[in-house]
């Protein structure tokens, strides 16, 4: 199997695993949550690899390709730790601060506030969230640029973690 395939199903099955632990808990036998919260968190999981990462992974590929070229691979032989530096500062702490400022902004906070709204949190309630809550997340978009630079490598294995 190739890496590719690897990276994909590694949050499936961390998902997985947590659900099933979840369910052994009992946390979903005495549930106060609806099916249409099911629906609406199964909608949310899976919007966002399937739309929402892709298009804006295209759309910043070939604006950089289209306009910055010459910065393809740039940085690919540089040292690995630094490609991990750079997403953890540009993937993961701009996750944490889009996240800070989606409660402190009256605009964001209405994209952000499904993610609020359920009785009990549970492991699919941590997607829920508005599509364009996502669409506009800077760490989506920085991550598709440090691609573009080279940084696939990190990527691939930083992305399971993450999840």
């Amino acid at each position: 199997m190739e890496p590719e395939s690897i990276s994909k199903l590694i949050p499936v099955i961390v998902l997985l695993v947590l659900g099933i632990i979840e369910s052994l808990g009992g946390l979903y036998f005495n549930d106060n949550r609806s099916k249409n919260d099911l629906t609406i968190e199964l909608v949310c999981l899976t919007i966002l690899p399937t739309l929402i990462q892709p298009a804006i992974f295209i759309f910043v590929l070939f604006i950089m390709d289209s306009w910055f070229y010459i910065y393809e691979d740039f940085f690919i032989n540089s040292f690995f730790l630094w490609h991990v530096i750079a997403f953890l500062i540009l993937d993961d702490l701009t996750q944490y601060l889009w996240h800070r400022f989606s409660h402190e902004n009256a605009f964001m906070w209405k994209l952000h506030r499904p993610h609020h709204v359920v009785e009990e949190m549970g492991v699919l309630v941590t997607y829920r969230n508005a599509f364009l809550y996502y669409a506009f997340m800077p760490g989506i978009w920085f991550s598709s640029i440090l691609i573009f630079l080279g940084m696939t490598e990190v990527f691939l294995y930083y992305l399971p973690i993450k999840v």
